[in-house]
């Protein structure tokens, strides 16, 4: 597969409205976010990245990258979009993303929509983040991304989602690229961002759910929410890791309020 030298993108909409622009997670692809692109691509263009490393953008050239290199590449995207400012919805790993662009560059980022967010894992010990990242990725590596991601489904959403979150879920991850992967989680183990929420200043909706296994609310959206100047925070019941999918209409309807 030859592979964009910038971040490719899938979009729709167009009109006056503040652009949306969707950034995905560690183990999806923009196809994630194909059905909210057509939902708010009404009156504004919606948006959604293949982040460096993934479906056919190029890996960044760093092989250890951190997440600021992915947000300066957020802002190559933008600029060539020509964006002047963009509303940012990111769903998990993404929301780091969210964060570095809108602590660096807050005229360009309007408002933040984060959605499962993981606080990262900055805040831990070095010996534990190498730990962390020595597992995850000798895992990657041993078994194959798609398996891995195959294996690892179950966790991402409640047990009682239904089966075309999961369908939706699996179509984005085929995109999903091992170089990419690996960059992406190296990134995720060394970012704190709740030190980076407290730079943020623009409005931001964290929405999360009750049941996440994988970034439990109450040890990362909380904090996250706590640790921003100007933002709400929803919980939902019986809803695992992805709200944006598991929780759609729930979702949007806190989405379009908020903007």
């Amino acid at each position: 597969m030859t592979r964009a030298p910038c971040p490719t993108f899938i979009e729709a909409g167009e009109g006056d409205a503040a652009p949306l622009v969707m950034l995905h997670g560690i183990g999806s692809t923009a196809a994630g976010w194909r059905r909210h692109i057509s939902a708010f691509g009404v009156g504004r263009r919606a948006l959604a990245w293949n982040a460096p490393g993934y479906a056919d953008s190029t890996p960044l050239t760093e092989a250890r990258p951190h997440i600021d290199d992915y947000a300066q590449r957020l802002l190559v995207l933008l600029d060539e979009t020509r964006i002047e400012s963009a509303v940012l919805m990111a769903s998990s790993w993404g929301s780091l993303i969210a964060l570095a662009a809108a602590a660096a560059w807050p005229d360009r980022i309007r408002k933040l929509i984060l959605s499962g967010p993981t606080a990262g894992y900055g805040g831990l010990s070095a010996g534990k983040r190498q730990q962390l990242m020595d597992t995850r990725s000798t895992r990657a590596q041993v078994i194959g991304i798609a398996a891995m991601l195959e294996a690892d489904t179950p966790r991402l959403a409640a047990p009682q989602a239904a089966q075309s979150v999961l369908d939706d879920l699996a179509h984005a991850q085929r995109g999903v690229h091992l170089d990419g992967y690996l960059q992406a989680l190296h990134a995720m183990v060394n970012e704190d961002a709740l030190r980076t929420a407290t730079r943020v200043h623009c409005p931001t909706l964290v929405i999360a759910g009750a049941r996440d296994l994988v970034a439990p609310a109450q040890q990362h959206a909380s904090l996250i929410h706590q640790a921003l100047h100007a933002s709400r925070f929803h919980v939902l019941e019986d809803c695992g890791h992805l709200p944006h999918a598991e929780r759609a209409e729930d979702f949007a309807g806190w989405v379009r309020a908020f903007l």
